[in-house]
């Protein structure tokens, strides 16, 4: 009886190590993305050079991130207002 008490727990504590690194992971996964995609459309605000954001616009707003863009744009200078 101790052993099928120890192999089970022994199961059950290897299902959580896995799952707890899986979602880790995920989390990880997705924090990369998130900062990618904040990061490429803050390049593309700043330097208005198209960066090929289009493929990233589904991703960022999905994890709603679009409304960083907005201070990047607030903190903008037009060319025109740097030359004064």
């Amino acid at each position: 009886m101790a052993m099928i008490t120890v192999v089970v727990t022994t199961t059950v504590a290897v299902i959580l190590v896995v799952v707890t690194s899986v979602v880790t992971i995920s989390v990880a996964v997705i924090s990369a993305a998130v900062t990618l995609v904040e990061a490429t459309l803050a390049v593309e605000a700043i330097t208005e050079l198209p960066l090929r954001t289009d493929r990233f616009l589904f991703l960022s707003s999905r994890f709603h991130v679009v409304s960083s863009i907005y201070p990047v744009q607030i903190l903008y200078l037009p060319y025109d207002m740097c030359q004064a």
